[in-house]
């Protein structure tokens, strides 16, 4: 006779457990399965790597109006004035990429890495002047950095258009 359940476990004591394992996936149970055979979409990649440029831009955006509050601002105003004033590049960034993408040019690539390097740049500077070396000309440094980022991304499309070898559109 068979024995099922506890009863086949508890009549023989010396029986060991017998683990099932299933072997790794191959390449080819994976490409029938159709997971290395999905073609890529080059629109959705294109969307993936808009969003994943506009998320630091935004972060930098969120940094540097937090960094306008370390600042302590007299007023509200002044607040608004400065965080308005400071976050110019980044809106200027945000919106030539979002132009960029939908004109769906071969521009795109390289405001990607332009403003990522701004970006960082501009909160990395500001952060310098604020906390790491201030002194009495900070104030003046703050007010002039939207133009500094400007200019830097000025020089930086020419730069990263000639590095990355492409045409220039």
């Amino acid at each position: 006779m068979h024995q099922t359940g506890e009863r086949a476990k508890s009549a023989n004591p010396r029986r060991v457990a017998r683990t099932v394992r299933f072997p790794a996936p191959s390449v080819r149970s994976l490409a029938f399965m159709g997971w290395l055979r999905a073609p890529i979409n080059p629109e959705a990649l294109k969307a993936t790597l808009n969003i994943a440029v506009l998320v630091p831009i935004a972060l930098a955006a969120c940094t540097t109006v937090l960094l306008v509050g370390a600042l302590q601002p007299t007023s509200a105003s002044a607040f608004v004035f400065f965080a308005a004033w400071l976050v110019v590049p980044y809106v200027v960034m945000s919106a030539a990429l979002i132009f960029s993408w939908r004109r769906r040019s071969a521009v795109f690539s390289r405001w990607c890495v332009a403003a990522v390097i701004v970006s960082a740049g501009g909160v990395l500077s500001l952060t310098d002047i604020i906390y790491w070396r201030p002194d009495a000309q900070g104030g003046i440094a703050v007010l002039m950095a939207p133009i500094f980022q400007l200019g830097a991304l000025a020089l930086l499309l020419p730069a990263v258009s000639w590095m990355s070898g492409a045409p220039r559109t």
